[in-house]
């Protein structure tokens, strides 16, 4: 079990977040704010980033339609995060978090079933 779940828990968020957020996000929130708003940046560097993380996402499996949107709300909350705070360290802490909760219920339910 822990070969499984320290990889979802740990190695995978912290891989994703440098990638798309630490990377990607500020890639392009830095290349857009010179030459549009500040605001307008962020929010392009935010779908541009969430839109990355969802599509990695569906490309490792065939996700349902609620799966997806998940994938872009979580993506884009970890985006926010970084843009609000100007740091990665919330933003993978709140995806560890996530997915710690994800493991624990499916745990849980695996257990009951």
């Amino acid at each position: 079990m822990a070969v499984q779940v320290l990889p979802s828990l740990l190695f995978g968020p912290a891989a994703e977040e440098l990638f798309f957020r630490a990377t990607l996000l500020v890639a392009v929130y830095g290349v857009l704010r010179e030459t549009i708003s500040l605001r307008l940046s962020s929010v392009a560097s935010i779908i541009v980033s969430t839109i990355a993380f969802a599509l990695l996402h569906v490309s490792y499996a065939s996700l349902a339609p609620a799966d997806v949107l998940q994938m872009v709300v979580l993506g884009s909350a970890f985006s926010v995060i970084v843009i609000l705070t100007g740091r990665i360290w919330p933003a993978l802490i709140a995806h560890v978090t996530y997915n710690g909760g994800y493991i624990v219920l499916a745990s849980i339910g695996t257990l009951l079933a």
